[in-house]
């Protein structure tokens, strides 16, 4: 009998093994394709929702700079007390901090006779150079007493009979451009941010982010292990659109980028990886109760067939003792059926 059971049990153990073998191997192939089409649709949903939120934010951006070039075409700019309470009033309209105009020296024109150089100004240099209305990056308020403001500046050119005669800018605090930022939000641990064409933060809705005016390359020279972060910012520089990875605030981020060309901007939106991938965690737990459920079925299965290969071993062994001990009907026949009688 102990050659009957070990030989049961082997027969058990062996079927036990191959469907369990089988049932982890599907398991683990339909995990993997699952796991890839998930990715892929995060990937993309997160691309487009990037590529959705830099059309959003040049559109919002081309609106006020066409409010302004409309106020530049229809204002006579006779430097005086008239002005500036027409560009005063403009300006509570559409809810910039100030609107004065600018020189061909560089020289702003502000209310009350006062002036403020901006003739070393990047964004004004580009405006005189291409005509074309520009957005500085954050920067310090060159107005005397506000020296600690940190500004956006929207500038567009003043054209009377084809030629240009200055530029019209109107201030903005560096926080106003976050703000749109807040309408895509991919739920605790998300963001979303611009870069310039030098990689500083022009808006983020972490504003810290724009007040601290420190790029990626700057952050994983201070810390190393943020050059993941760095080799996507130099991709949102070189004006790619994708996907990338990277550990911020000991949390894994997935970031979508897409870039705003006419202004030599990128918008990146990013969310924490775990947030993105839940559904597969799901899926996983899923299939790891199917897998218990198949490897547990595949056992009694293992016994049912175990036992059912062992009957015919038992009835030979039984016959055989019988006539070992002398007690066997030789003319007896053992009667074993076949699967396929």
């Amino acid at each position: 009998m102990k050659v009957l059971s070990s030989v049961r049990a082997k027969q058990i153990i062996a079927v036990a093994a191959l469907i369990m073998a089988v049932t982890i191997a599907m398991a683990i192939a339909a995990f993997s394709v699952a796991r890839g089409i998930l990715k892929e649709e995060v990937n993309k949903t997160l691309q487009v929702e990037s590529q959705m939120l830099a059309n959003s934010f040049e559109a919002w951006i081309d609106l006020q700079l066409g409010q302004l070039s409309g106020i530049a075409a229809n204002v006579d700019f006779e430097y005086g007390p008239e002005l500036d309470k027409k560009l005063a009033a403009e300006s509570e309209r559409l809810s910039f901090n100030s609107m004065s105009p600018a020189d061909l020296n560089g020289i702003l024109h502000l209310a009350g006779g006062r002036n403020a150089d901006l003739s070393k100004r990047e964004y004004l240099q580009k405006l005189f150079k291409t005509k074309e209305p520009v957005v500085s990056d954050p920067v310090a308020s060159a107005v005397a007493g506000e020296e600690g403001l940190l500004t956006v500046l929207f500038a567009v050119p003043i054209i009377r009979d084809g030629e240009l005669t200055g530029a019209l800018i109107a201030q903005r605090k560096a926080e106003f451009l976050s703000q749109n930022l807040k309408t895509v939000d991919y739920g605790e641990g998300s963001s979303n941010y611009v870069l310039s064409s030098t990689g500083l933060p022009i808006a983020h809705t972490d504003i810290q982010q724009v007040i601290n005016n420190k790029t990626a390359f700057e952050l994983a020279k201070e810390n190393p292990a943020l050059q993941p972060l760095a080799d996507v910012a130099q991709r949102m520089i070189n004006g790619e659109a994708g996907i990338g990875l990277y550990d911020f605030n000991n949390s894994a981020k997935v970031a979508g980028f897409y870039p705003i060309k006419k202004y030599g901007w990128s918008v990146c939106i990013t969310a924490p990886a775990d947030t993105l991938l839940a559904p597969l965690k799901k899926l996983q737990n899923v299939f790891n109760i199917v897998g218990f459920g198949a490897v547990a079925l595949g056992l009694v299965i293992a016994f049912i067939i175990g036992s059912a290969f062992a009957r015919p071993i038992r009835l030979t062994a039984d016959a055989i003792r019988d006539i070992a001990s002398g007690e066997g009907d030789l003319t007896k026949k053992i009667e074993i059926k076949r699967n396929d009688e």
